[in-house]
C-alpha cells in the first residue's frame, strides 16, 4: 500500500561531527526527482517535478482535483510514455480542461502554479460546498496521523518526501503515497482512490505538508469531508475550507490537534470550551 523503495538513489557524501571535529566518507540514500509532463489530447497542460512511479494515479489525480474531469468515464484513454502521460478525454471534460487556462507547472517546491492562488470566476462557478456528512472520532484523527508517519518509508530513508493518505473512519489506511511534492502526493492518493473505487465522500485524508489555499481547493473539488495535517494551514486555506464546508484540521501531534473549519464532524466525549 506504501509507495515502494525503488525511487531512492545512491549518493557519496562527507559527513562532519562536530562533537568529535572528524569529516569522513559514506554512502546515502536522497529521493529521486524527475520531470513529469501531462498531455491531454497531444497538447501539454502541466509539467511536474515528481517522485517517479504512480504516473497513472497522479495524472488522473490532479485531472480529477483540478475539476477536469468528474470521474474515470471522461478519460478515454491513458498511456505512460517514460515521463510523458497522454490522457485523451471526452468531450466535456475537453471543454473544461479549456477553462482551466494556461500550462500548469507543479515543483517539488509546492508552489508553481502559474495560475495564480486566487479563487478565479470559474473556481467560483464550478466549486460546491462538501456535501459529506461524514463524522469522525477524535481519536481517529490522531491515530491517522501515527498511522501515516509508520507508513513513511521514503522519508525515514531520505527525509525528503511528503506524504498523503486515505483513511476510512475507523483510522485503517486505504491509500498512502509519499512524493516529493505535497501536491503530488494528494494527487496520488486521489487517483488511487479513482482506480480503486474508493467513494470519497466517505474517507478523510491525512497529509504532512501544509493546508495552503490550493490543496484546500483540490479537496473540495473531490468532495472530501475532513483533510487533516501534521503542519499548519494559511489564513486562505482556512477561509476556502470554511466557505465551502470542508474540516481542515491542522498540528496533528502529541495527541492533540487544531480545527479550523466545521469542527462538527468531529465526535468528542465532551464539548470544546474556550479553556485549557
Amino acid at each position: 500500500m506504501a509507495m515502494e523503495l525503488a525511487p531512492l538513489a545512491e549518493v557519496s557524501l562527507v559527513r562532519y561531527d562536530d562533537r568529535s571535529g572528524k569529516a569522513y566518507r559514506l554512502n546515502d540514500v536522497v529521493v529521486k526527482e524527475a520531470v513529469v509532463s501531462l498531455f491531454l489530447d497531444g497538447e501539454r497542460v502541466a509539467t511536474f517535478v515528481s517522485t517517479p512511479g504512480m504516473l497513472e494515479e497522479q495524472a488522473l489525480g490532479f485531472l480529477f482535483s483540478e475539476g477536469i474531469i468528474r470521474g474515470l468515464g471522461d478519460v478515454k484513454g491513458l498511456r505512460v510514455e517514460g515521463h510523458h502521460v497522454h490522457v485523451d478525454l471526452d468531450e466535456e471534460a475537453k471543454f473544461r480542461a479549456k477553462l482551466r487556462g494556461r500550462e500548469v507547472i507543479v515543483s517539488s517546491a509546492c508552489g508553481g502554479y502559474m495560475r495564480g492562488f486566487k479563487v478565479s470566476l470559474v473556481d467560483e462557478l464550478a466549486l460546491k460546498p462538501v456535501a459529506s456528512k461524514l463524522s469522525v472520532k477524535a481519536s481517529a484523527i490522531i491515530e491517522a496521523a501515527g498511522r501515516l508517519n509508520e507508513h513513511c518509508k521514503v522519508y525515514r530513508s531520505t527525509g525528503g518526501t511528503h506524504a498523503a493518505a486515505l483513511f476510512n473512519v475507523k483510522a485503517e489506511p486505504l491509500v498512502v503515497v509519499e512524493d516529493v511534492s505535497r501536491h503530488n502526493a494528494f494527487d496520488k492518493a486521489v487517483g488511487t482512490a479513482l482506480i480503486k473505487g474508493l467513494g470519497l465522500d466517505g474517507v478523510f485524508a491525512a497529509c504532512t505538508g501544509r493546508l495552503s489555499l490550493e490543496l484546500v481547493l483540490k479537496a473540495v473539488r473531490c468532495g472530501l469531508p475532513i483533510v487533516s495535517s501534521i503542519s499548519a494551514p494559511t489564513d486562505l486555506g482556512v477561509e476556502v475550507a470554511k466557505r465551502f464546508n470542508l474540516t481542515l484540521i491542522g498540528f496533528v501531534r502529541g495527541g492533540r490537534f487544531n480545527v479550523y473549519s466545521h469542527p462538527w464532524r468531529i465526535v468528542v466525549q465532551r464539548e470544546p470550551s474556550m479553556h485549557a
